[in-house]
């Protein structure tokens, strides 16, 4: 059976994103974004935590950017309220 999670600021995050954030705080950059990248469905709050783990943890700026700005569209399109 597939699961479906509605994303909204306050909503609780999924068992994958949990163990995306987990990896994040251990230091575990690399597979923490691995972990985000394999959510599905990617939401903007998945594409801004990836954007912001990759500048602030990894100095990719490039990634970052990328994440951020597929974020905007997706709020922008669909109206998320974020």
């Amino acid at each position: 059976m597939t699961q479906f999670y509605v994303y909204f600021r306050d909503s609780p995050l999924s068992p994958e994103e949990l163990k995306a954030k987990r990896c994040a705080e251990k230091g575990e950059v690399d597979r923490a974004l691995a972990a985000y990248a394999r959510i599905e469905p990617t939401t903007p709050r998945i594409l801004n935590a990836m954007g912001q783990l990759s500048s602030s943890r990894k100095g990719d700026f490039n990634y970052a950017i990328k994440c951020h700005t597929k974020a905007l569209k997706m709020q922008e399109e669909v109206n998320y309220l974020f």
